[in-house]
C-alpha cells in the first residue's frame, strides 16, 4: 500500500480511547484514521504521519479527523486507546486474533492502517512498533484492535516498552 492521500476507514468502537493533542512534526495533512507516530522520542516527541526508520519512534494512536497544519508544532487531535475497528487486511484472518498489529519498519511503512501486519507474519526486527492487539473479525474480516497496548517497540524477538 501506499501513504493515505484521503481518510481511512478506521473508527473506534468501545474501549475507552480519550482524544489528545501534540504537536505537528511540519506543515502536512493528517487524514481521519492515520496512523500517528512520534518522532525523535525522548528529543522532540512530535506527531508525525510519516515514520521513519529507527527504535526512537513510537506509535501514537489515530487521527481523530482529517487537519492540516501549515507550520511545525500546530497542534494535532488523535485518540490514543481503545478499540478500533479496522477495514480488512488480506494477511489477518482469525488465526490472528490474539496476536500483535505491527507496523514493520522492514517493509513499507506510513499512516495507512492498510499497511499494518499481524506480528507472527513477520520476523521481527528492532524498532516494529506495536499498534494494538487483534481481539476480532466481523463477517466482512474487518479487523478489531485493541490500542490499550500500543506503543511497544519490538527488540529482537521481544516487546519492551522503552
Amino acid at each position: 500500500m501506499a501513504a493515505l492521500t484521503q481518510d481511512a476507514n478506521a473508527c473506534q468502537v468501545g474501549g475507552g480511547g480519550v482524544k489528545v493533542v501534540g504537536p505537528a512534526h511540519q506543515a502536512d495533512t493528517f487524514y481521519a484514521g492515520a496512523l500517528l507516530f512520534a518522532l525523535n522520542v525522548h528529543t522532540t516527541g512530535k506527531v508525525s504521519c510519516v515514520p521513519t526508520s529507527g527504535t526512537a519512534e513510537r506509535f501514537l494512536g489515530i487521527c481523530s479527523k482529517r487537519q492540516v497544519t501549515t507550520a511545525a508544532d500546530q497542534l494535532v487531535e488523535y485518540f490514543v486507546g481503545g478499540v478500533f475497528l479496522f477495514p480488512a487486511i488480506a494477511s489477518i484472518d482469525a488465526t490472528e486474533i490474539g496476536s500483535f498489529l505491527v507496523a514493520d519498519k522492514s517493509g513499507t511503512i506510513s499512516d495507512n492502517p492498510a499497511d499494518l501486519v499481524a506480528a507472527g507474519d513477520i520476523t521481527p526486527l528492532t524498532g516494529d512498533c506495536v499498534i494494538g492487539r487483534i481481539v476480532g473479525l466481523d463477517g466482512s474480516s474487518n479487523i478489531y484492535v485493541d490500542l490499550n497496548v500500543a506503543g511497544l517497540i519490538i527488540t529482537s524477538t521481544t516487546l519492551a516498552t522503552q
